[in-house]
């Protein structure tokens, strides 16, 4: 990667670093495990959760959201050329919490300099890349979608098509 990008990058992270920090604090607070399907909620009020406060802060972040029909969402930045995308992709429910935590799965916390918190990995740092320090020149976009257990045979949208170069 670019040595000036990564640069923007580490500034933009080392800036915002609280907020980030509490961004992702609210993702993991929510258990998004997958519940009984509802109107308006296709894999229960948990994922449903997830995906709307998901949205709700990249609009906060300036991106511009689209939630399809509470399957799946994605935020855009426009750039230059609307033709490409840089994209992340990600989930953000998470599976059944289980054995072996020592503390509240859902109440994230920092431990020797690691966060520790349920889908702190997975589901919480899908906006990094897609910050409003990268290219001016290129469109971010990230899907936030619940997954889809292989029993569902509903319609579900898919992302539209990105390219990287």
């Amino acid at each position: 990667m670019d040595q000036g990008l990564n640069q923007k990058i580490d500034a933009y992270i080392a800036e915002n670093k609280e907020q980030l920090l509490q961004d992702i604090a609210a993702l993991v607070a929510i258990d998004s495990v997958e519940g009984t399907p509802e109107e308006g909620a296709p894999f229960g009020k948990g994922p449903r959760a997830a995906l709307d406060k998901t949205l709700e802060l990249a609009a906060g972040m300036g991106l511009a959201t689209r939630n399809c029909e509470n399957y799946m969402g994605y935020a855009e930045l426009a750039g230059a050329d609307p033709e490409k995308y840089l994209a992340t992709i990600c989930h953000v429910d998470v599976v059944p919490v289980g054995n072996g935590w020592t503390a509240d799965p859902f109440k994230m916390r920092i431990q020797d300099g690691w966060l520790l918190g349920r889908g702190v990995s997975t589901r919480a740092l899908w906006w990094l890349p897609c910050t409003p320090s990268s290219s001016s020149r290129s469109r971010a976009m990230s899907c936030a979608t619940p997954s889809v257990p292989s029993s569902v045979t509903t319609k579900r949208p898919t992302c539209r098509t990105w390219s990287t170069t």
